[in-house]
Order: C-alpha cells, then structure tokens, then sequence
C-alpha cells in the first residue's frame, strides 16, 4: 500500500507544482521526521497551504475546509471519542441527523474510516484539511477543559500553601437533632 506522503508527492509531480528535486528534499525530511508532507511543504514555503489544499481536495475529490475558521460544538465532539479523534486524525466538524462531517488529512485511509463509522453509527461526509490545522482544531475541541484544569491547580500550587490536618477533636455531631423540625434551633 502506498503511503500518503507518496501519494500527495505523486499529485505534486503529476501537476508539476514542485520542482521534483525540491519535492524529494521534502519527502525525505517528511519521512525522517514521521510528519506530513503537506506540513513539510508548506513550513518550508515550497507551496501556499490554500493552493496545496485546494489541489489535494480537488484530486480526492474532498470539499477543503480551513479547520481555523471552525468551532466545533462539544454535542458534535462527542460521538467521536477523543482518543479515536486524535489517533485517526479526524475531527468532527457538525451533525445533521446521521450524517456526521469530519475533518481529516487522508480521505485514502478506507480502514480507519470503517472504524469512524462503526464507532459512530453515523453515515460519515468528508472534508479534507492540513495536518497543522487539524492538530489545532483537535487541542481546542477535545483538551480545552483538560488546559484549563491544568492552569488552575498550576495556580494553586503556586499561590498557595495547602495542608491537611487531621483532627484531634473527639466531638461528634448529633445529626438526630437536626432531623426533627420542631426541635431544631433555627426552624423555632
């Protein structure tokens, strides 16, 4: 099976919109790295991320999407479950009825999306979208919440100093006062 990185250097060479030894220097340092080459392309400023992206969804025949100008909402998150989400690379984008749209960077990857599906239960709509921008858009829709838990014990262990005691008090409390109304202190 071919590889991904092989097939988007494939489509370059075939529309000739990488000068081939260019393109090679990429694909080596997308393999060595264990990146996409996509993300190589553009960081190296080989290829503008709108025209790469319009050509790769132009050739699988994916509508793109700009991942950055998206907010998913958490109800369309959770039929995908974040560990699935971040190791397939998918990111839900909306839901209408059954139809789940998602994001991701290989629309080849048959495989991963069967498992999507079954996982779901939803009929899948594909959109295709670079690997920075669906790294990003995962870390907003799905670690949000873990970020800022993060941000506010790292606030607690900084700006205070907690410890816990036990009591050396014996006193008991007499719950049974409390439940009878009548004889209760703040009821009279």
């Amino acid at each position: 099976m071919i590889s991904f990185n092989k097939r988007v250097a494939r489509i370059l060479e075939d529309t000739g919109s990488v000068p081939e030894e260019r393109l090679k220097a990429a694909l080596d340092t997308a393999d060595s790295s264990s990146r996409h080459l996509s993300s190589v392309l553009v960081e190296s400023k080989l290829m503008d991320e709108r025209l790469l992206l319009g050509l790769l969804a132009s050739h699988a025949r994916v509508p793109p999407i700009d991942l950055r100008q998206v907010t998913a909402d958490p109800e369309v998150l959770a039929p995908v479950p974040s560990a699935i989400a971040l190791d397939y690379d998918v990111c839900p984008v909306s839901r209408i009825g059954d139809v789940l749209t998602i994001a991701l960077t290989n629309p080849y990857d048959v495989v991963k999306l069967d498992d999507v599906r079954i996982v779901t239960g939803c009929e899948l709509r594909l959109v295709l979208t670079l690997e920075d921008h669906l790294k990003a858009a995962l870390e907003r829709g799905y670690r949000s919440g873990e970020k800022e838990v993060e941000e506010l014990l790292g606030s607690l262990e900084s700006d205070a100093d907690i410890e816990l005691r036990e009591s050396d008090n014996d006193e008991s409390l007499d719950l049974d006062g409390i439940s009878d109304p009548e004889s209760s202190p703040d009821i009279k």
